[in-house]
């Protein structure tokens, strides 16, 4: 669409360079210093240039009608900005996060040309003998329905099987050649010692494959992955996009329990989390219901979160994007209280004692800022690390006898316990020993904020008032591009008193973007 020439001449003919500042509108015509102003909040709330219609008004009256300004908070494209204001302040995206371990990632051909099959040594050499695929030709079975196999003419110590025809999960409609050994469906099969084991939940044994329609196993080639990490990032944003776009008060964010959850997530959650070789700690078991959702279902389903959620600081594309409990606690400080973990700590010679110290709160050249991380990183105590898994009581006690010693061979006993005690401090480390890693060198304070889980940390910033500081902070640090300075001090604390009183993010926005402050410090350059 084209601007009428009249309007072109105001728009373009109101700008002057002078050698101190940049190219800046005249502030002798207010017709200019309102179509300057219109703009810059078009980029602002909108990320876009104000249309004609919105650019005439101005023309026509002389000033900016009030009601533009409402529009444009109200539209999708305000929740496009503030998502990417998000996206930034979060580190949003868990794009790279490695779901499974190659004993369940299928590899193979896109196209079905060739079967595909896991590409991990442990999972081929108990199929078949050695690193290798299958055959592509059909599968034969035996009369109890055994997997047949025929040597390989060019090495006789590998048995190959045929495909079998699958429709795979993340696309039902097709058949793809899968070989035989991984297609298989069973539940249950015996391993090499007689045992009977869960064939979602094991990776080596010869008569466990995929599962139902492959359910258990991800799929590179195919994009599966990819799809449950957009999932995880999409998440998370559209948990932010709904609180603004309803105008819900801004602490849901932190403390919210309405999440929403696809097909991607849930199948994840339900089939592969738990799988994958504690590549991740990760389950259905999740504090609410994960609902029974196709793959290929990309509509996003309500969900009410239970115990220790709390809002975004519980959702995957949190807990993976900052997988220590000790990252989680610091990007929450960073983004919702603007503050950092920093010492100014002295740090003695090396020879003192003090450095063989364990407990990191007494530890020199540790405590300075551990006093306060280690009491903010155990309100993810009973969330796993490197997971997403609520690490409830009955299922994780806090003491544990079995995951006592080095004998302690479970794989949860040395993810999530502490085991055995170093041997250079066997006097301080071995009173924890058998202990969930969250309640090693934990005080009474620390093993409160463990029972509190991220809901305890949320509420005490809100109620701190900390958490409105800071959003303010924030909210003006990106409309204006700049930090307060020391003589706005004053108005940032008022736009605070006035926000503790819904928290609506919307009301805070427009009240920064009709001050003064803003209306004119956008037509003025910053000397170079």
């Amino acid at each position: 669409m084209k601007m009428k020439p009249l309007l072109l001449g105001v728009v373009w003919a109101c700008c002057a360079t002078t050698p101190a500042f940049a190219q800046v509108c005249e502030e002798t015509n207010p017709t200019q210093a309102a179509l300057h102003y219109l703009r810059r909040l078009s980029l602002d709330l909108r990320g876009r240039l104000p249309n004609v219609t919105e650019l005439e008004s101005v023309v026509t009256n002389g000033a900016l009608d009030p009601a533009i300004i409402d529009e444009m908070l109200a539209s999708e494209a305000f929740v496009g900005q503030i998502r990417r204001h998000h996206r930034d302040l979060l580190w949003a995206n868990v794009g790279n996060v490695r779901l499974g371990n190659n004993n369940w990632n299928l590899r193979g051909s896109r196209n079905g040309n060739l079967p595909i099959s896991v590409g991990a040594n442990g999972r081929m050499t108990a199929y078949r003998g050695g690193v290798t695929s299958c055959l592509d030709e059909p599968a034969t079975f035996g009369p109890s329905g055994e997997i047949l196999t025929t040597p390989d003419p060019n090495n006789s110590s590998l048995q190959l099987e045929g495909y079998v025809l699958v429709r795979p999960y993340w696309d039902p409609s097709v058949e793809v050649k899968v070989c035989a050994f991984d297609a298989q469906s069973a539940a249950t099969a015996v391993d090499a010692r007689g045992r009977t084991v869960d064939c979602s939940r094991t990776g080596n044994v010869k008569g466990c494959g995929c599962g139902p329609n492959l359910r258990w196993c991800g799929y590179n080639n195919g994009g599966v992955n990819d799809d449950i990490t957009a999932a995880m990032n999409e998440q998370l944003l559209r948990y932010i996009d709904r609180i603004v776009r309803d105008d819900r008060p801004y602490t849901e964010v932190v403390l919210g329990k309405d999440l929403e959850i696809n097909g991607p997530l849930a199948h994840w959650l339900n089939h592969q989390a738990q799988t994958q070789g504690f590549q991740l700690l990760a389950g259905p078991a999740q504090n609410y219901p994960v609902p029974d959702l196709e793959f290929s279902d990309q509509a996003w389903t309500p969900v009410t979160q239970g115990t220790r959620h709390a809002g975004i600081l519980s959702l995957p594309g949190y807990l993976l994007k900052f997988q220590s409990d000790r990252g989680r606690a610091n990007r929450f400080y960073n983004a919702f209280l603007c503050q950092h973990f920093e010492t100014t700590e002295s740090i003695p010679s090396a020879s003192d004692p003090c450095h063989q110290q364990p407990d990191l709160t007494k530890r020199c050249g540790c405590k300075g800022c551990h006093l306060a991380v280690e009491p903010a990183a155990a309100y993810w105590g009973r969330w796993a690390e490197a997971g997403v898994l609520p690490l409830e009581e009955a299922n994780f006690p806090r003491h544990n006898p079995a995951c006592e010693g080095a004998d302690a061979r479970n794989p949860l006993c040395r993810t999530l316990y502490f085991t055995q005690a170093d041997v250079t401090n066997p006097e301080i480390e071995g009173p924890w020993i058998g202990q969930l890693r969250a309640y090693v060198f934990a005080d009474a304070a620390r093993e409160a904020n463990i029972a509190a889980g991220p809901e305890g940390i949320a509420r005490a910033a809100v109620d701190s008032g900390r958490y409105a500081t800071c959003t303010v902070q924030r909210m003006w640090q990106f409309l204006m591009a700049r930090e307060p300075t020391v003589e706005e001090e004053a108005t940032v604390a008022a736009l605070t008193t006035n926000f503790t009183a819904d928290y609506r993010l919307r009301s805070l926005i427009k009240a920064i973007v009709t001050r003064p402050e803003y209306v004119e410090g956008g037509r003025f350059g910053e000397e170079e």
